[in-house]
């Protein structure tokens, strides 16, 4: 009775188990995808660099193209990703709010980047349909650096590329 007494004087509200499964899996899955994230980098950047290393060193531009296309890949895949991401950071952000009362420091509103301000700054819409269409729209209007304009570029780097050798050396397409 104490300890709750306590909690609650901190500004902190005890959670009901209902609440206390919903954060554990709300934060278990932004860990996730955010970790998935990273998987699908890795394993597309190193795809590419083993049909680059392929291309050049057997003088093929069709497999330039290739290796540009495997990014377009990561992009669709990384925007399927960022897209259930903000609703798991949008209900976080909700449960933080609700149960860790007075404590502008918790995890999500400390939390860098374009689109977690945007995610704070939609919760705080009066209205819940607004918030939804919001959220609905919010990860295709602002794509991430990493995960969309860097292999965007790259790709272009080198579906260029291979025009060019193509068309001005006479590599062989495959």
């Amino acid at each position: 009775m104490l300890d709750e007494h306590k909690n609650h004087m901190d500004g902190v509200l005890p959670l009901d188990k209902f609440y206390e499964i919903e954060m554990e899996t709300v934060f278990g899955a932004l860990l996730k995808k955010e970790t998935i994230r990273v998987q699908l980098a890795t394993f597309f950047g190193t795809v590419n660099l083993a049909v680059l290393s392929i291309a050049l060193s057997t003088q093929k531009a069709g497999l330039l193209f290739f290796a540009g296309m495997l990014f377009w890949a990561l992009v669709i895949l990384d925007m399927r990703a960022r897209r259930t991401l903000v609703g798991y950071f949008y209900r976080g952000l909700q449960l933080q709010t609700q149960f860790a009362l007075g404590d502008s420091d918790v995890f999500l509103n400390i939390v860098p980047g374009h689109a977690a301000s945007l995610v704070r700054k939609i919760a705080k819409l009066p209205e819940r349909e607004d918030r939804i269409k919001a959220l609905h729209r919010l990860p295709l209007r602002h794509p991430s650096i990493p995960g969309f304009w860097m292999p965007l570029g790259a790709s272009l780097i080198e579906i260029g590329s291979g025009l060019i050798l193509w068309l001005v050396f006479g590599w062989s397409l495959f």
